[in-house]
């Protein structure tokens, strides 16, 4: 569970879930591993060479690994390393085949003689011994380390075959001002099967609860491919609960398998799932239609309808539930289109892809906390944070805080008029250095137009594109991001 803010004992998310599906490229078949609340397709620890794992080793392995900058900081200061003075993250740490490493039960653990937890190799022999000089390689102030399979036992979750594969993730965090209600999760999947794979998919399963669990709403924004929740009303209900002081809360997908230099794949699905529902909006029974869920498509393989009825047949479709701006008068959030607010979970999918045998793809998240600010519509706090992650996507893992920081976000400037039909003005502050950069998406996270404002009042011609919601996105000429805005075209 998500405790925010820090030592307060109430909480903003309740779990967040992993969910991989994939064909098998010669029979067809579909393979899942799939996580959910008490069921489980993946378990602890490596494969072997041979791709297999098993629940003995699984045991052993059931441990995460935490390391923090005071630890390595406090190792890099003794003269004479000793298995007395070296500080236990440290010296216990699971990289390759490091003979001082623990089990779940603190006895000894073999660790495999390959790439396993990130290290740096002081003396350059590819093992890791902390009495050598050998310390985690880690990201931001803390950090945590695990590695598990989806072949240790059965799929009775998805009632699949399983994918055969390893997955090494780190989740990690930092002190900085700028993303300090920041938690970040790397994920390297390596495909250890004998089997080529495409249509692959890489899910996000986020089950909210923002305070009192009845009263949410969620929302999804494109362009920052992130999927947010909020409170349905100004006040969270409930003895405990948040009151009039709210957060947001936000999953952003920070890189995906398709993403390539200065390209950001657009999000492949954001679909709202009810868990406890017989509906077509349902929580999956079966491995059909948990790709239906991943693939954008209702439990009965119905696409998804665009508008504020999901369920409408024979209208346009949309991979993305309420991608609106709940504050823009018709647009399609939950606000605008009088949903009734409940308890809500979403999940965040990428872009179908090939994965064949032996090779290994990276996703990223940032799961976001923010102010709601006195209007739980308003997602300016949690766009700002998002922001600056599109911006600095390294700012934690290097720890290189730009000196501008607090100056990243710029919002004093103005579109209007806002809808329209034709055209809209723009106007940029009059200490600005120009030119200024801008694009233009669709509500698919695909850019229709970019260009460059080299004035400090432009006109934005739109009269060619379909009526609908748009997003404008500015970037000063150092490449640094202003608050984006919706548009509507009508």
């Amino acid at each position: 569970m998500f405790e925010y803010p820090k030592a307060s004992g109430m909480h903003a998310n309740f779990s967040n879930f992993l969910w991989v599906a994939a064909k098998n490229k010669t029979s067809g078949e579909l393979h899942l591993a799939i996580s959910a609340f008490s069921k489980n397709e993946f378990w602890p620890g490596p494969v072997d060479s041979n791709g297999h794992a098993n629940l003995q080793l699984a045991s052993s392995w059931n441990k995460i690994w935490k390391v923090s900058q005071s630890d390595i900081d406090s190792f890099r200061r003794l003269s004479n390393p000793t298995l007395i003075n070296i500080p236990k993250p440290i010296l216990e740490w699971p990289g390759t085949a490091n003979p001082y490493a623990k089990s779940a039960y603190n006895s000894p653990l073999t660790i495999p003689n390959r790439k396993m937890a990130p290290f740096v190799d002081v003396n350059g022999d590819g093992k890791y011994n902390a009495l050598h000089g050998d310390y985690p390689l880690m990201k931001g102030d803390q950090m945590l380390w695990w590695i598990m399979n989806d072949v240790a036992d059965f799929h009775l979750l998805s009632m699949s075959m399983p994918l055969g594969i390893e997955i090494m993730a780190s989740a990690y965090a930092c002190s900085d001002q700028q993303i300090e209600d920041v938690i970040f999760l790397d994920i390297d999947i390596s495909n250890q099967s004998s089997n080529d794979y495409d249509s692959t998919v890489i899910g996000l399963f986020s089950a909210g609860d923002l305070g009192n669990f009845q009263d949410d709403f969620i929302g999804f924004d494109s362009s920052r491919r992130i999927g947010i929740m909020y409170n349905a009303d100004a006040y969270d209900e409930g003895f405990g609960n948040y009151g009039y002081n709210i957060p947001q809360i936000g999953a952003m997908l920070l890189h995906a398998p398709g993403d390539k230099n200065f390209y950001f794949e657009p999000v492949g699905t954001f679909m709202q799932i009810i868990i406890y529902s017989d509906s077509p909006l349902g929580f999956p029974t079966n491995s059909q239609q948990f790709f239906y869920s991943l693939t954008a498509r209702l439990l009965n393989g119905q696409y998804v309808n665009k508008g504020c009825d999901p369920l409408a047949v024979g209208a346009e479709t949309s991979p993305y539930f309420f991608p609106g701006d709940p504050q823009i008068m018709h647009s399609i959030s939950e606000p605008q289109c009088a949903s009734r607010n409940d308890d809500r979970s979403f999940l965040l999918a990428s872009k179908p892809f090939d994965f064949n045998r032996k090779s290994t793809v990276q996703v990223s998240y940032a799961f976001l906390a923010a102010n709601m600010g006195g209007n739980p519509y308003d997602f300016k706090n949690i766009r700002f944070q998002a922001d600056f992650l599109e911006q600095h996507p390294y700012a934690c893992t290097n720890k290189n805080m730009p000196a501008d920081a607090t100056d990243v976000f710029k919002s004093a400037w103005n579109v209007y008029p806002n809808p329209s039909s034709n055209n809209f003005t723009i106007e940029i502050p009059v200490n600005t250095k120009l030119p200024i950069h801008y694009s233009l998406y669709n509500l698919q996270g695909q850019k229709i137009i970019d260009g460059q404002l080299n004035e400090l009042r432009s006109t934005l011609f739109t009269q060619p594109y379909p009526k609908g919601m748009y997003l404008l996105k500015l970037k000063d000429c150092h490449g640094i991001s202003y608050d984006s805005k919706m548009l509507e075209f009508y």
